[in-house]
């Protein structure tokens, strides 16, 4: 008979058939402790990133809060809202000013139900930004892994052109909502392709963003073309339907807007943008080889790319470095509908500026539009290369980088609020306004020589800071009351009138005499101050402002009684 041998169950040792299982369960062990700590390393990467999109709201909403002055191109857009109804925002605008007509006619309708002041004139822009930030976040969850997401909300959260322009009266952070929303979309489409929803929410949206931003059209057709061309190949008849609707809808949009709006707007400041935007615009590159080259390391690496931070002359570098990274990341991970979406939208762009349209380099307000597709592809090379690292370095990475992206924030913070202003010039005239307009009316009531009394002494002069400054701070302008006129003053108490002009502008000289022989029926002119502000500086030449303050007291026959004369005796 076969022998068994009686396994050894003493206390010390453990069961053959343990045995075997514990070996067989140590590698099941090993791989739930790896899996554990990378689900605790995505949800660390994940609080990461949500601390870095919080210290980028909060340096938005500061730099907001704050109450900036508001700068030339500001106000000189701002000044538009003040002397036009709706309808009029549709015609050319004052001082080469141009802007989506849907921006307009935000900013118009805000200021007239909350107040013509900064908070209301730059709140269009804050919520743009702010909004813009999370759909960015929400689109880098679902394309990229957590670390290229952390990487990619970081560069926009902490940008500083994205922060800056999330609190002006310029329509630039619309443009940037516009294209991350349309991102969103297509890329929801991209990756459930039975789900036509997201096309048929795309063509909804798209009259919207073509009515608020102008380089939408860009982001737009690169999308459409991308989307159709996969739909075609894989014969999604359904999605090719539904993508052709949207190609009707979004050219039906585009030249709608464009009859009513900005080809007056075009044809009316082109030319003049142009020699502004000169060199935004490529040379040939057949005629001017060299001069291109240049031109084109320039803009690959210039203030267009400065996501977190960068400048021209090379000063982009890592950031189109880790887009490049990011290129060849997503070309080898098998998702190049996504480089056909983006990719093109700079080919298209670089169309647009070889036509002398719309401008490219050298201008990053203008080319805010193309933050969003930026920092993706930024996030798609820097999350590459961040996971090449072995997990407990890459954590000390991302520590690092946390670290210098919130520093980052808090430092833009700190810098605000130690000079709230763009240009301290600004920060004079708004100080004026605040002084002047603010005064107690008890001592005297305040006037303005053109708006209140009819009189305008320059009329060639641009007075766009003194206007809207006056605007926000002045309660009876602000009210919207009609203007006195010189037969309608009191003529019973002290008046101050000020009167804004350069000290290089010559005055009408009649309407100077006309005025101060009507001030004369009534009044006496006691004292004149001149406060002195720079205004602007032109090829190294300073040009002042002048604000005239005249404080004018009744004659004394103003203030005889009317009673009929005593009889001679």
């Amino acid at each position: 008979m076969p022998s068994f041998q009686t396994p050894d169950r003493s206390p010390g040792s453990a069961p053959l058939a343990n045995r075997r299982r514990q070996r067989d369960d140590a590698p099941t062990d090993a791989a739930e402790k790896k899996k554990a700590h990378a689900a605790e390393l995505h949800r660390w990467v994940a609080r990461a990133t949500w601390c870095v999109l919080a210290v980028g709201v909060a340096a938005r909403l500061v730099r907001f809060l704050l109450r900036f002055p508001l700068w030339g191109d500001e106000l000189m857009l701002a000044e538009n809202l003040v002397t036009r109804d709706v309808a009029g925002l549709i015609a050319p605008l004052d001082h080469g000013q141009v802007a989506p007509l849907g921006y307009l006619w935000a900013e118009w309708g805000l200021t007239r139900l909350l107040g013509f002041n900064e908070w209301t004139l730059r709140a269009v822009a804050l919520v743009a930004s702010v909004a813009g930030l999370f759909v960015v976040r929400r689109l880098a969850v679902r394309w990229l892994s957590s670390w290229g997401a952390l990487v990619a909300v970081g560069c926009l959260a902490i940008g500083y052109f994205p922060i800056r322009h999330a609190a002006e009266v310029k329509p630039y952070s619309l443009d940037l909502l516009c294209t991350a929303v349309t991102l969103a979309l297509a890329t929801r489409w991209f990756i459930d392709r039975d789900r036509n929803v997201w096309l048929w929410a795309l063509a909804a949206w798209t009259p919207l963003a073509v009515l608020c931003s102008f380089p939408t059209v860009f982001v737009t057709a690169a999308a459409g073309v991308a989307a159709l061309g996969v739909a075609l190949v894989q014969k999604r008849w359904k999605a090719v339907a539904a993508i052709a609707v949207w190609g009707l809808i979004a050219i039906a949009s585009f030249g709608a807007v464009y009859y009513v709006s900005t080809s007056a707007q075009s044809a009316t400041y082109l030319e003049q943008m142009r020699g502004h935007w000169r060199d935004s615009f490529p040379p040939s590159p057949l005629s001017h080889p060299w001069l291109w080259c240049q031109w084109m390391l320039n803009a690959v690496s210039g203030e267009v790319f400065a996501y977190p931070f960068g400048s021209d002359h090379g000063g982009s570098t890592l950031t189109v470095v880790l887009m490049a990274l990011g290129v060849w990341a997503v070309w080898r991970k098998g998702e190049r509908w996504f480089l056909g979406m983006t990719v093109s939208v700079f080919g298209l762009a670089y169309t647009a500026a070889w036509l002398q349209r719309y401008p490219l380099a050298g201008t990053e307000r203008m080319t805010q539009y193309l933050g969003p597709i930026i920092c993706l592809l930024a996030g798609a090379g820097g999350g590459w290369l961040l996971e090449r690292f072995k997990p407990r370095l890459r954590k000390r990475a991302g520590l690092v980088l946390t670290g210098v992206l919130v520093t980052a924030g808090c430092g833009l913070m700190v810098r605000d609020i130690v000079h709230p202003y763009k240009f301290p010039r600004d920060w004079d005239h708004q100080g004026f306004a605040r002084w002047f307009w603010t005064q107690d009316t008890a001592e005297g009531e305040l006037y303005c020589a053109d708006r209140d009394l009819g009189f305008n002494f320059y009329p060639t002069a641009d007075r766009s800071e003194y206007f809207c400054n006056q605007q926000i701070y002045s309660r009876r302008h602000a009210a919207g009351q009609k203007p006195a006129g010189v037969d309608a003053l009191p003529g019973d108490k002290p008046i101050r009138v000020v009167v804004y002009s350069h000290h290089v502008d010559q005055p009408d000289k009649q309407h100077w005499q006309q005025w101060l022989a009507a001030m004369n029926k009534k009044y006496k002119l006691a004292r004149r101050d001149e406060h002195r502000v720079l205004a602007e500086v032109y090829g190294g030449t300073p040009l002042y402002g002048l604000y005239g303050v005249y404080q004018f007291v009744p004659k004394p026959a103003a203030n005889v009684s009317s009673r009929p004369a005593a009889p001679r005796r």
